[in-house]
């Protein structure tokens, strides 16, 4: 299963936090691998041994990120049919709420109108 993720420092910093060019251009600077812009805000993707430094830098200038973790990412995407996400969102569901459980990691792509939490 390991091939199909990849460790990677991910920070996600909220649109009314701060301008796309000025989180891009600290991001960069500071060594981040990655750069997306969409409507709600940006992700910042780095090395697992660059993110505290790309963390840094940006919050050193008063950019509160909403998320900064290092994570597994999946490296291709399974899109589902309706049909499969109601089930598919109920099984990531229970594992998440199973005690023996620290993280779940998912490469499922749901379907735009299905309701996944």
């Amino acid at each position: 299963m390991s091939r199909l993720f990849q460790r990677k420092g991910q920070i996600i910093v909220p649109r009314e936090a701060a301008g796309e060019d000025q989180v891009m251009e600290l991001a960069l600077e500071a060594g981040a691998e990655d750069f997306k812009a969409d409507t709600q805000g940006y992700e910042i993707l780095t090395e697992p041994a660059r993110f505290e430094a790309v963390h840094k830098q940006i919050e050193g200038k008063g950019i509160k990120a909403a998320v900064a973790e290092i994570t597994s990412l999946p490296t291709i995407m399974v899109p589902l049919q309706e049909a499969d996400a109601g089930a598919v969102s109920k099984l990531i569901e229970a594992l998440e709420d199973h005690d023996d459980v620290k993280d779940v990691y998912s490469n499922a792509e749901f379907p735009e109108d299905s309701a996944r939490s």
